[in-house]
């Protein structure tokens, strides 16, 4: 896939103490050009203070606090990007994240990307354990029929097939209307890829 603009989408909510490190790892990426979009769904803590630290470095979304479908669809209203990565602000993102995320969605039948996260302690090392979704390759329209989408921190999608399925609204998300804008792009698109690293 040839370069193209990836929108980091960073939803925080009172996790001011962890927003720099993921904040910082999204602008440290070794891929050129990202997008940061940081969602703020009504914070009470430094979180908003943080985001104005980083003037135009990050495009700054501040709104009441509607939960995380809410904050999910406003960040995606706001970025541009041709590829939305979703970063939960407690997290992380390694310095090529962005760079193998691009060469995974390298045919068009890819639309949506999940992989393993390492857990980290608070002071961001990793503790040894893996969250890996036990996902096979290919079609598996069955276990998210099943078990429901993954909509956490280790998906990526493309733009364009969510916004042809009616792209979400900056009003609020019900799980169900998460579950439903995956489920149409599986029968949309059918196939997902899963990586082991």
């Amino acid at each position: 896939m040839t370069r193209c603009l990836v929108s980091i989408i960073i939803i925080n909510f009172n996790y001011g103490r962890f927003l720099r490190q993921a904040i910082d790892s999204a602008l440290d990426q070794t891929n050129r050009p990202v997008e940061v979009v940081v969602v703020d769904d009504g914070s009470t803590d430094c979180s908003r203070e943080i985001m104005r630290s980083y003037g135009d470095q990050i495009v700054s979304v501040l709104k009441k606090n509607g939960g995380q479908g809410s904050a999910f669809n406003f960040g995606f209203a706001k970025s541009s990007g041709e590829i939305a990565c979703f970063l939960d602000s407690d997290d992380a993102l390694l310095p090529d994240a962005i760079e193998r995320i691009i060469a995974l969605f390298d045919t068009p039948d890819i639309v949506k990307v999940h992989w393993p996260l390492w857990i980290i302690d608070s002071a961001g090392a990793r503790t040894g354990r893996v969250k890996e979704p036990e996902l096979p390759e290919g079609d598996f329209r069955e276990i998210v029929y099943r078990e429901g989408p993954m909509t956490e921190a280790s998906c990526q999608a493309r733009r364009h097939p969510v916004m042809r399925i009616g792209a979400p609204s900056s009003a609020g998300c019900s799980r169900c209307r998460r579950v439903r804008i995956v489920l149409q792009l599986m029968r949309t698109f059918l196939v997902l890829r899963r990586r082991s690293e």
